[in-house]
Order: structure tokens, then sequence, then C-alpha cells
């Protein structure tokens, strides 16, 4: 795996960040940011450094943690958010979450007091110890699947 440094465009705003690549299967996670986040942030599908075109597959630990953002959008090609990824963002309100997503990590959005409602999609499979802990605001889950997703423990604790 190797870190490199890549541009999100959002909202007319380029952030400088950095993304994991894996060159085997040309798949990249976002994973922190050198200037912060702030405001609404789409993640695009792919990536293209250099010549390679990267899929963009997952949101890694800490990738905006503790940031400004108020919405965040993914693509569907994102099928991970890992632990802590949204933890502690005080103004998020707005999430879309693709419909591809297998597993929502540990504290994924945790104390995350601006959320009052999230759709989990048909795939996601696991939701992580205390992911939406302290979620003060969220009063609205709608689970889109017949089999519903192994919540570990506090998954959705202290909340509305």
């Amino acid at each position: 795996m190797k870190h490199l440094k890549c541009f999100l465009t959002t909202l007319l705003l380029v952030y400088s960040c950095f993304i994991s690549a894996q060159e085997s299967n040309k798949t990249v996670a976002v994973s922190s940011s050198s200037n912060g986040y702030s405001g609404a942030v789409v993640i695009p599908e792919t990536v293209k450094l250099w010549s390679t075109v990267y899929s963009v597959d997952a949101i890694a630990d800490e990738a905006f943690f503790s940031s400004g953002i108020t919405s965040i959008s993914m693509p569907n090609s994102v099928t991970k958010i890992g632990n802590d990824a949204f933890s502690s963002c005080s103004g998020l309100t707005d999430i879309t979450i693709p419909d591809c997503l297998v597993s929502i990590g540990d504290r994924a959005f945790y104390n995350c007091r601006g959320i009052t409602g999230i759709v989990i999609p048909e795939n996601v499979r696991s939701i992580g110890i205390a992911a939406f802990y302290q979620c003060k605001k969220l009063s609205t889950v709608t689970v889109n699947s017949k089999t519903p997703p192994t919540a570990k423990s506090n998954a959705f604790l202290d909340v509305k």
C-alpha cells in the first residue's frame, strides 16, 4: 500500500487529502486531510493519479475526524466506513450512504450531534461499536433490508 496525495473537488473548492492506494486492485481509501475539511463534501467515485484511475472504495479510520463538514455524499463504490471516520463532526447534518456499503466502523459517527435521520442501505451487514453513540438528535433510523445488519454494542446508545 502506498500513500499518495490527491485533491478532492467539492463545491468548487479543492481540498488536499491523502489516500491509501492498493496497486493490485486499483482502489483507494480517503484517509486524511492536510488542511481539514469543512462544508459540503462529495467523494468522487474514481481518482486519477498520474495515468492510473483508482476506484474509491473506503473512507479510512479518522478520515474526517472532528472536521467542520456539514454534509457528506459518498459514491456507490464505497463499501466500508472506517473506525471514527466522521467521529465528532458536530456540524454534520446530512449523510448520503451508498447502496453498496457493507460495514460501518466502530464510532464512525460518534458524537455527530446534528444528524437527525439515517438510512441504512440493504447491503450493510455490520454496524460497529458505538457507531452512532451520542448522536443526540438522531430520531429516525431506516433499515432497507429484510435481514437487519448486526449492530455491535452501544451502536445507537444515547440517541433521541
